[in-house]
């Protein structure tokens, strides 16, 4: 299952982020699989709270915690990003930010998302610079200085 998993994750150095490469959910979000139950069913979690349990360790069940990307990009799986808080907490700073950063891109978490995999499956795949892709990317959906945002 690690390999698995880290097979779909760009990883590019401990400070930053590590974009999921694989199948991304409406909210930019990735599920994954991790077994499946007597039922046939299958258990899925979300691969950030999987690869920061690889990376960290079992996170115990505490009341209303949820794990916080401190970079706003919901398709980040590096565990230097990701921090346990409580869910109320969780929201209140991403309201606080939702006129900063990646909240701000016009394609929406997704969107920005799903460019920014393109861009390095791309740039992968033509030998081109994987950082540069990234940049321009997420540059591409963010408004220009001095633009109205509503």
């Amino acid at each position: 299952m690690r390999e698995r998993y880290w097979a779909r994750v760009c990883w590019r150095g401990a400070d930053r982020c590590a974009p999921w490469l694989g199948t991304l959910s409406s909210t930019g979000h990735v599920k994954v699989r991790v077994g499946s139950r007597a039922d046939g069913t299958r258990r899925m979690v979300s691969a950030h709270v999987l690869g920061y349990q690889l990376a960290r360790g079992l996170i115990t069940e505490e009341a209303d915690l949820v794990l916080a990307h401190s970079c706003d990009e919901p398709a980040c799986q590096q565990p230097d990003h990701l921090s346990l808080v409580p869910r109320r907490r969780n929201g209140e700073e991403c309201q606080a930010r939702q006129w900063s950063g990646p909240l701000l891109d016009a394609r929406g978490p997704r969107g920005r998302a799903a460019a920014v995999r393109e861009a390095i499956l791309a740039a992968r795949e033509r030998g081109e610079d994987v950082e540069a892709a990234i940049a321009a990317a997420r540059s591409a959906g963010m408004p220009t200085p001095g633009e109205r945002l509503f």
